[in-house]
């Protein structure tokens, strides 16, 4: 861990506190919490609750993690994480104010429906007792799981929907943040010996990864059966992969849990992958914005050579969000009749808020870590351009090609 910076007092700076807070996990958390309601459709969402029900696991979230590295900040000298040791009594500052706002959000929630409030309640309650039971081997992973797996529940409480849908979805989640967690423990394994009792420090590294193994298996039975999560199935074959073939000198496989529970996210609130802009989150028009997010990184590393990777990453996204701005405009008419006829049409949510500028990232990502990938793309991504912009609509080359497929 690096300088901690301190205030004029000598305290921790906020933002020192807030990395202790997990701020990429909590967003998560937030978006991981509404996708529990927008599984039910767009349409039924009620987007003061889900807002506030966001908020609330959000909080809720950072409250647990900063209490547990509270309990644990001597333990954590090993890793080097000195911030809590360090100022233990501005720590725990923090940590009740984070508490605080999470019950301020749970007490207005409670106003639109108590159960859920009790449901978020039980989850913060059941978070911290995880702090208590690092020597009871296995219960702390299962704590663990079940709130991680949690927020996605928010949205069936609230709708008093417990179909056979549901949790499937919920055991899948619940079971890869169980394996995830396995993995973590054996990346600390050296340093829990003799604190805390975790599956590796028990039974050995070996065993603990295969159980893990086992446990992305059954998982990916449980998303097969959902019928939605196919994709996340060739992701999560691949992690299999990792896992079983990983020890302590490669690279961690975490990222790639990550992204897995990302993926599954996806399939369970977006209604049609493939298929037109007006009602997928995949069309043609998917391999212009991948295109184009690699020239993107290519024409903002030529104007600012210095641009390390996450500014021209961030850049890209940033750019990628404003175009789906303007292009919502001109399907509004805002840019005249003739622009809105050519688009023909609004595009889907997830086609907007996902599928473009996710895969204009994809594209970026792609050109920083293969540069000379452009030099593949500029050719096609003219063509597509030009014979798709003189076409009668945005849908008309897509509506061709599908035709002749059908004949």
């Amino acid at each position: 861990m690096g300088t901690i910076e301190l205030n004029s007092n000598g305290q921790p700076k906020v933002v020192e506190l807030l990395k202790a807070s997990r701020v990429r996990g909590t967003i998560f958390t937030f978006f991981f919490t509404l996708s529990g309601f927008v599984m039910f459709g767009v349409e039924n969402v009620d987007w003061t609750v889900a807002i506030l029900s966001g908020l609330s696991f959000s909080f809720l979230h950072s409250s647990i993690m900063v209490f547990n590295d509270w309990r644990d900040r001597q333990h954590d000298l090993k890793k080097e994480k000195r911030l809590a040791y360090d100022y233990p009594e501005a720590f725990f500052a923090f940590w009740q104010k984070l508490t605080i706002a999470t019950l301020v959000c749970v007490f207005i929630l409670g106003y639109y429906n108590t159960n859920l409030a009790l449901f978020c309640f039980s989850i913060l309650a059941i978070g911290l007792v995880y702090s208590f039971v690092e020597q009871i081997i296995v219960l702390n992973n299962l704590l663990v799981a079940v709130c991680g797996a949690s927020p996605m529940l928010a949205g069936p409480v609230y709708f008093g929907n417990s179909s056979q849908t549901i949790w499937l979805w919920y055991i899948t989640f619940f079971l890869v943040i169980f394996a995830r967690e396995i993995v973590k423990d054996i990346e600390d394994s050296d340093i829990d010996l003799s604190y805390k009792n975790t599956l590796s420090t028990n039974f050995g590294i070996t065993e603990a990864k295969w159980i893990s193994v086992f446990l992305l298996v059954v998982a990916g039975l449980f998303a097969c059966f959902s019928g939605k999560a196919y994709e996340a199935l060739m992701l999560q074959a691949v992690l299999i992969w990792r896992v079983g073939r990983w020890n302590l000198e490669n690279k961690s496989p975490i990222m790639f849990f990550d992204i897995l529970i990302g993926v599954l996210v996806l399939c369970l609130v977006v209604p049609q992958k493939y298929g037109t802009r007006e009602v997928a989150m995949f069309d043609f028009w998917t391999v212009e914005h991948l295109f184009f997010g690699v020239m993107l990184a290519v024409a903002l590393t030529r104007i600012k050579s210095s641009l390390s990777v996450k500014k021209n990453l961030v850049a890209v996204f940033a750019i990628a969000y404003s175009w789906e701005i303007v292009e919502y405009t001109m399907e509004m008419g805002y840019f005249g009749q003739t622009i809105s006829n050519w688009k023909n049409g609004m595009e889907h949510w997830s086609n907007r808020l996902i599928g473009d500028p996710g895969v204009a990232l994809l594209g970026a990502y792609l050109q920083n870590k293969w540069s000379k990938i452009w030099r593949w793309v500029v050719v096609p991504w003219l063509i597509w351009g030009i014979v798709n912009y003189l076409s009668p609509n945005s849908m008309y080359i897509q509506n061709f090609v599908v035709e002749l497929f059908r004949q």
